[in-house]
């Protein structure tokens, strides 16, 4: 019997045939996209559409990951699909992506993932080493007997209440990582003691050194000698006086033992306290050969230009270019050319600046703006006052090469406290320019 009405229509037929078809199409699409993502996830497909490149390696880790010719393994105490899913932590696939995207761009990176309680006998022996205790989170980065255990707190960057996320270092924190274990001379740093100064390893500022490839060390001037390989010393927060020639003997004057070591192009930095730069005397009239020193018994706000209702949280103003003044530039310049970054200086006290200082390069990096107030002797004075000053000196060596020595004066022993170091300011980058500025030896590239 020969079909009728609707069923039989051209209408029906086609159009159901094109219903089947689209469906098929829509499922089909929808598999394929299901597979590619399945697959994406495990061979890291991904093509960086986001402004700041965030899945990509920078021109600066490339650069200087091809200088390390050493095995390196990074390894994660989780299986990939639960980094993937987040079961441990949402926040460990960032770091798990850019390990992947150093394995495929270098031959002698190696990423593996281990599951921490199926495979403990794995992980005891880091450790047992290390003292600590390896969780799903945990990355660790090894070459040889070196290796560091490393949290994933420590790839990011949080507020100043270490509540909320600032930002993404993962790309730093690795490579500096893989630095450490792989880097056979690093250069030291030494931060002076006997003064009052503040101390403690496990101070951001001495993971910020060591995270750049420094060996972090703490030294009495009085009664040691400085370490030959020392590049830099830091005075961080001295409230006494360094001895001079006031000292018993030869090997106590501390102030001859920073002499001769900025001659031997040493780097020296100091952090000034507003209330006891007074004691000081010694140590500023020694900063004054340079061309900086502390103006004693000053204190700084800016109600106008501060994070603070106080205005003793002053913002600071980057000063200088690359042609004006190419060190303070240099210093800079990672903060000062991205947007929105602040660099800040809580309770800092009035520094004095030569710039026209002989046989010195006397620039000022980071100011007040000019509505900043110096309290002075009960006296206030409004405008712009030098927060960060550097001096340089450079001479040529016998086969012609450039030399330099730096001093550089902080207006701030806030400014290199933890809560700016670990927090969104710029502080933290200033430190890591000044500390590239004084190695010369190999360390961490601006990333």
């Amino acid at each position: 019997m020969k079909k009728t009405g609707y069923l039989a229509s051209k209408k029906f037929r086609y159009g159901s045939t094109a219903t089947a078809i689209t469906v098929f199409t829509v499922a089909l699409v929808v598999l394929a996209n299901v597979i590619f993502t399945a697959l994406s996830e495990k061979y890291l497909w991904y093509a960086d559409m986001t402004e700041k490149e965030v899945y990509s390696l920078s021109d600066a880790t490339k650069k200087y990951m091809e200088e390390i010719p050493s095995p390196v393994n990074i390894y994660f105490a989780a299986q990939p699909d639960e980094i993937s899913e987040g079961t441990y932590s949402e926040y460990t696939k960032y770091v798990y992506r850019t390990a992947q995207l150093l394995a495929q761009e270098f031959d002698n990176i190696n990423v593996e993932c281990h599951d921490v309680y199926r495979e403990y006998n794995f992980f005891k022996p880091y450790a047992e080493s290390a003292a600590t205790k390896i969780a799903p989170t945990s990355v660790i980065v090894e070459s040889g007997t070196e290796f560091r255990v490393m949290l994933i707190d420590s790839f990011f960057i949080f507020d100043d209440n270490y509540q909320n996320i600032w930002g993404y270092n993962g790309e730093n924190k690795l490579v500096s990582a893989i630095y450490q274990v792989t880097a056979s001379d690093m250069p030291i740093v030494c931060f002076t003691k006997g003064h009052g100064e503040t101390s403690g390893e496990k101070r951001a500022i001495h993971t910020m050194f060591s995270d750049a490839g420094f060996d972090v060390r703490e030294i009495d001037l009085s009664l040691e000698d400085i370490p030959a390989d020392c590049r830099i010393i830091i005075a961080d927060a001295p409230l006494y006086d360094f001895i001079g020639r006031e000292a018993e003997s030869e090997s106590a004057n501390e102030i001859a033992k920073l002499d001769t070591f900025l001659d031997s192009y040493g780097c020296f930095m100091i952090f000034a306290d507003y209330e006891k730069s007074a004691n000081l005397v010694n140590l500023n009239e020694f900063l004054e050969e340079w061309g900086i020193s502390f103006r004693s018994n000053t204190y700084l706000r800016d109600y106008d230009h501060a994070t603070s209702v106080d205005g003793i949280t002053v913002i600071a103003e980057y000063v200088g270019t690359s042609e004006s003044a190419p060190n303070a530039y240099q210093l800079h310049q990672t903060v000062s050319q991205t947007s929105g970054v602040r660099t800040v200086f809580r309770n800092a006290t009035e520094l004095v600046a030569d710039t026209g200082k002989s046989g010195k390069s006397v620039e000022v990096a980071l100011q007040t703006s000019s509505s900043a107030k110096s309290t002075y002797g009960g006296e206030e004075t409004t405008g712009s006052f030098p927060l960060l000053a550097l001096s340089t000196e450079m001479n040529y060596a016998e086969d012609n090469s450039a030399q330099y020595r730096y001093v550089m004066l902080v207006a701030s022993t806030d400014f290199a406290n933890d809560s700016f170091l670990t927090s969104g300011y710029g502080n933290r980058r200033i430190l890591s320019s000044a500390a590239r500025m004084m190695s010369t030896q190999r360390n961490i590239p601006d990333i």
